[in-house]
């Protein structure tokens, strides 16, 4: 059975959190030896900011703390709390009534954004720091709010921004990670024409 497996072919051109769950059906389907398939998948997970899970998955596999991964962990932990910081204005008017309803209300997102300078001082640097922060959350494996921040940052952004499209893929990303296969299937449709 395993001569059919196609995982490490296209395993190679695929984003690491996507490799995670391939790797998580092949033990689930006992088709590899399960320590090296644990090992595969503590390699790929040293490579993200997932490392509660790089850590626990270490654990598993030799019984003992990885005191690298400990360390790292503090670091992903600081620089998550920095990011918070400097997104949190941001984020709070993103989470207000006003702006909700501004945004059910608006489909252009140069008349949003001039909405969201107008009102509440928004500057165009606050949409890198918006990327920033989602593309964190990203790799610290939290596909859901990263995907809320990815959405607003490319609705937000002009087409010739330099992240605009990294915007649309991580999204895309996103959705397939949480198993939203509409959204998915809708962002692929919309990417056609973006």
């Amino acid at each position: 059975m395993t001569e059919y497996d196609l995982t490490s072919v296209i395993g190679v051109h695929l984003d690491r959190h996507l490799v995670l769950p391939l790797l998580e059906f092949l033990s689930e389907r006992e088709l590899y030896d399960e320590k090296s398939l644990m090992e595969g998948k503590l390699n790929l997970l040293k490579q993200t900011n997932m490392v509660d899970f790089a850590l626990d998955t270490h654990h598993a596999l030799h019984g003992e703390e990885d005191e690298d991964l400990i360390g790292r962990r503090g670091r992903v932990v600081e620089k998550l709390k920095a990011l918070q910081n400097q997104t949190e204005p941001i984020v709070k008017v993103f989470q207000s009534e006003e702006f909700q309803q501004h945004v059910q209300t608006t489909r252009d997102g140069r008349l949003l954004f001039e909405y969201l300078e107008r009102e509440h001082g928004f500057k165009a640097d606050m949409l890198n720091t918006l990327y920033d922060y989602a593309k964190f959350l990203y790799e610290c494996g939290n596909y859901s709010d990263a995907s809320e921040y990815l959405y607003f940052h490319k609705v937000l952004t002009p087409t010739s921004d330099k992240n605009v499209v990294n915007s649309l893929w991580g999204k895309l990303a996103c959705e397939i990670l949480m198993q939203n296969w509409d959204a998915a299937y809708e962002r692929c449709r919309n990417s056609k024409t973006s």
